[in-house]
């Protein structure tokens, strides 16, 4: 990670009911699925308090971010809401990287 990368973080709430298949999909499905469509240099899944997970992409630039959030996204939206169309809540946020050592 280095200055002119770009974070796009999605915090998620899953409720219990849905958090084994939704850990599964995620980790198997939607964020390869993320990853093959390109324009980012790598994901993280991180798991934190009981049904609260945070995925992490790194974008080279903005311009990147920018493509596949009007090209690829809308798509994986779908298919994730088709999947889980209740009990996860999404809250999404962009970091500018300053500084990576």
């Amino acid at each position: 990670m280095q200055a002119g990368n770009v974070i796009y973080e999605i915090l998620a709430v899953v409720e219990e009911r849905h958090r084994s298949a939704w850990e599964l999909y995620m980790r198997t499905e939607h964020v390869p699925e993320v990853i093959a469509a390109g324009g980012f240099l790598g994901a993280s899944l991180l798991r934190g308090e009981p049904g609260r997970y945070r995925v992490r992409y790194v974008a080279p630039d903005r311009a990147q971010l920018e493509r596949y959030r009007r090209e690829v996204a809308p798509a994986l939206r779908q298919a994730a809401l088709d999947r889980f169309p209740d009990g996860v809540a999404l809250d999404r946020e962009e970091w500018d990287v300053v500084a990576g050592w």
